[in-house]
């Protein structure tokens, strides 16, 4: 009896459950709108089956897309792991199948190893993880099956070629003219290609003459857990198979300047302290000694990242927009973002050091000093003893320099890209030229709060003896500089030479122009060019503003 209960019991429940399910159904005839983007989209592998109409298939019947893998190197094991993950059918194509068994251990999924001119029959996408020496050897007697294949290259160089010289990607279109050859996957590593998709955050750059075969790899590397960059033709590989190869090009500048200051700095503190002062002992060499430099390099390379806005702003207003700036001020102009990252480094030492040797043996010049009648802890042969409590000098130049140190930290944190991408255009413009004004402010006042007291003690001294006198040259140039350029009479005179020709001298151009054409233009004709000339030099001086300002 308890038993025919159950079964009622659950027959009952199974036909509430299908009636419920049939009205929601009923109710959610509409599909919700999509508000992210189509490169953005999870897209399912069936998508990817080309020459079918899967309108006209039933859903059991449509096949799964599959990836075919030329290799069975590491980088392959990576990709077909990543393909299995993503719901892809792999089959892997070997010139000896009988023999990797290896492979099998480094996957946990199902797939298929079968000889080269099964996997390129079998597939319409083939990712080669080979090395591009082999193509030919391994491909070129398959040749006739490429036809309206995909072939996505993923192979790199060992040493950077010019823009002229051909990729592996080009390549490998001329020993295949009938496949569609595109550059994608080489910028990413295995061990990447093996962490979870999650927390993966790679780019891919693909590149490609097949608009069709370009967008299938996009959306294959977006299932696979990556963000694709269509960076243009097939001659865009010839860049993407150098990128990998580059060293920090873009810092090496400002790395070899940074060098080239602290050795300077480190070169000329040396021979003042040992050489011609000696009031310092080698032991101290380490900490104290090297802590000079240190500050000195940090606040001269805040000094050079400043000077190029302003200075560039001065030759505006003097000379006009129209002249091209040289090539060395605009290495310069662009490398001021790694001068003030070298200089964070550099000021993030001297911080920490100069807590770990802040007291009174080090540095006597921050401290109080006593008279005879309220010494302490003094030798008989000492006349004044220097105090345990800070002078108010000292204690200005520690809180100067802290406040220092936090603007250049809010700067160096305003430069990473998920804290930049968050800042409108007028708080990125506040945290990176007002803030690095104010550090590099507080930084000179620092030194010379902390200087000041030896600057008094010496009345008559040469100025190259002093090396806080030296590293203040190029900040208080800056500081200047930025002055200048913030005065209304230069911000003015720059607003009018950028402008470009006026009304008068548009007017004359454009009759000038007409005459040497040998054609006549009616007054409302040159008013109306006039008008275009003017809009078309007020959208170019907007445009500059713009850019010098980011």
């Amino acid at each position: 009896m308890q038993t025919h209960n159950v079964h009622v019991l659950a027959a009952v429940e199974w036909h509430l459950f299908n009636s419920l399910r049939k009205e929601m159904a009923s109710h959610c005839m509409i599909q919700p709108i999509r508000l992210i983007s189509r490169s953005r989209q999870r897209v399912t592998p069936d998508d990817f089956s080309l020459g079918l109409n899967e309108d006209k298939m039933k859903p059991q019947n449509r096949p799964i897309k599959r990836v075919g893998i030329v290799g069975t190197g590491s980088f392959a094991a990576a990709v077909t792991n990543r393909l299995l993950c993503s719901g892809y059918d792999v089959i892997i194509g070997s010139r000896q199948p009988e023999m990797r068994n290896l492979l099998v251990d480094q996957c946990f999924c199902n797939f298929n190893i079968t000889s080269v001119a099964e996997c390129i029959e079998q597939c319409n996408i083939i990712i080669l993880a080979i090395h591009a020496e082999n193509y030919k050897d391994t491909l070129f007697s398959h040749r006739t099956l490429f036809s309206s294949k995909i072939l996505v290259d993923v192979s790199n160089r060992l040493a950077t070629t010019k823009s002229k010289d051909q990729s592996y990607a080009e390549y490998l279109s001329t020993l295949f003219p009938a496949a569609r050859v595109v550059k994608a996957f080489n910028t990413i590593p295995a061990c990447e290609m093996k962490r979870n998709a999650m927390r993966d955050n790679s780019r891919v750059l693909i590149a490609g003459s097949d608009m069709e075969a370009k967008d299938i790899v996009s959306r294959l590397a977006t299932n696979m857990g990556f963000h694709p960059v269509d960076t243009g033709s097939l001659k865009a590989a010839r860049e993407i198979e150098n990128y990998n190869l580059r060293l920090f090009p873009e810092w090496r500048g400002a790395a070899f300047v940074t060098v080239a200051i602290f050795n300077l700095w480190l070169i000329y503190v040396i021979l003042m302290i040992f050489a011609e002062r000696r009031t310092e002992s080698w032991n101290q060499l380490f900490l104290k000694v090297i802590n000079k430099p240190l500050c000195l390099t940090a606040i001269s390379l805040m000094g050079l990242a400043q000077i190029p806005g302003p200075l560039g702003t001065l030759v505006r207003a003097s000379v006009g927009g129209s002249r091209k700036s040289p090539t060395w001020f605009k290495k310069w102009s662009s490398s001021k973002t790694q001068f003030g990252m070298f200089s964070w480094v550099l000021m993030g030492m001297h911080v920490l050091m100069s807590v770990l040797l802040t007291n009174n043996t080090y540095f006597p010049a921050l401290y109080e000093t006593l008279s005879d009648d309220r010494r302490c802890n003094v030798t008989k042969s000492s006349t004044k003893t220097v105090s345990e409590w800070m002078n108010w000098k000292g204690e200005a130049g520690l809180l100067l320099g802290l406040l220092a140190t936090v603007a250049v930290c809010v700067v160096a944190f305003s430069t990473i890209p998920g804290i930049r991408n968050t800042l409108n255009w007028r708080e990125r413009r506040f945290t990176q030229s007002t803030m690095n004004f104010a550090a590099l402010f507080l930084a000179a006042c620092h030194v010379v709060m902390t200087a000041i007291a030896d600057w008094t003690s010496n009345v008559v001294w040469p100025f190259y003896h002093s090396t806080s006198f030296l590293c203040i040259m190029l900040p208080a140039a800056a500081i200047l500089l930025g002055i200048l350029t913030a005065c209304p009479c230069v911000v003015n005179c720059v607003k009018k030479r950028t402008a470009g020709v006026r009304f008068y001298d548009v007017g004359k151009t454009c009759q000038c122009s007409t005459q040497s054409k040998g054609t006549s233009m009616t007054p409302m004709q040159s008013e109306i060019t006039i008008f275009h000339e003017r809009q078309r030099l007020s959208d170019r001086v907007k445009y500059k503003t713009l850019l010098e300002q980011e």
